[in-house]
């Protein structure tokens, strides 16, 4: 079976999130346009880029990319509902956090911070509005690595889109291991908008804990994208994904990708996300998930070599 790499990720994670929704009474909540607005993402924009991206893969026979089309656009689209579900969920699933034992281990090796919010304080006085890079590079490396392996082959683009799912997947279970909020609630970081988006979001999840159960999906509504989850960093560990396989296959993307991969770092300490540690877990998490889709579609040209019957020897 063609797709059933995605099918299974997908199931993996819709099991976890109705396990985890039957057992502590939580609803799912659906997207809305406003919550994209509330991370700094218009909701065109994921629309615009998937249609993009689509004339990319329909460019040679369009009716031969229309299923690769809908299984990636679909799947990745139910992973990441479930995946900012179950990350909503997390403080009603298990209120204590660890936040005390990563600021202990930040403050431990505090020269890094301080040569984070060093390095930000150089990168603010050369880029204008610097508070609304960290996002959007993100997204904008998202869009183009997907786009760019797309047009090189769909045998490329699948690689890279699979890691990336199952990053996602990987990444939403383990924001249940080792819950955190993030440094910003020890002390100011350097962005505006993300310290005024912290402090919106610090709100929604003390209503969710507080909150009877009956009135969970009420408090949520529109808030689907407004969880906080420090550990780990899916942003370091995305950019590291994308980094790796531009590495891999298209060596002068990394003109580009090594500074924005620099400065998610960065940003991600200077701006009080995230724990120093964090970022190497969310990175050891993407490493983790472009190996298991390494050896996963080792597996598929094995078993698809074993089943292709022998040809006759020509006469």
């Amino acid at each position: 079976m063609r797709y059933q790499f995605e099918f299974f990720v997908t199931g993996f994670l819709a099991l976890v999130a109705v396990v985890l929704s039957a057992t502590h009474d939580l609803p799912f909540i659906a997207p809305h346009a406003d919550g994209a607005a509330f991370v700094g993402i218009h909701y065109l924009a994921p629309t615009v880029a998937a249609l993009a991206w689509a004339l990319v893969m329909a460019r040679r026979d369009p009716l031969a990319s229309i299923m690769p089309i809908v299984v990636s656009i679909g799947s990745y689209g139910v992973v990441i509902w479930l995946h900012f579900n179950i990350k909503l969920w997390v403080p009603v699933i298990e209120p204590t956090t660890h936040d005390e034992l990563f600021r202990a281990s930040g403050e431990a090796i505090r020269p890094v911070v301080d040569a984070a919010f060093a390095a930000r304080r150089v990168l603010a006085a050369v880029l204008p509005s610097i508070d609304d890079w960290y996002i959007h590079a993100y997204i904008a490396m998202f869009y183009f690595s997907f786009f760019v392996h797309a047009a090189r082959s769909e045998r490329h683009f699948r690689t890279v889109f699979r890691a990336a799912l199952v990053l996602q997947a990987l990444g939403a279970v383990a924001y249940l291991a080792m819950p955190a909020i993030g440094p910003f609630v020890y002390e100011a970081g350097m962005n505006a908008l993300a310290s005024n988006a912290q402090a919106a979001m610090m709100q929604l999840r003390e209503q969710l804990v507080a909150a009877p159960d009956a009135d969970i999906a009420r408090i949520a509504e529109g808030g689907l994208f407004a969880g906080l989850a420090a550990m780990p960093s899916l942003h370091a560990g995305g950019a590291f994904l994308f980094l790796m396989f531009a590495a891999k296959w298209e060596r002068w993307l990394l003109i580009g990708y090594i500074p924005v991969f620099v400065f998610i770092l960065i940003e991600a300490v200077a701006s009080r996300w995230h724990y120093v540690i964090d970022l190497p877990v969310g990175i050891a998490l993407a490493a983790a998930a472009i190996a298991f889709t390494a050896w996963c579609e080792s597996r598929e040209t094995t078993a698809s070599v074993a089943v292709e019957p022998e040809l006759e020897p020509a006469p």
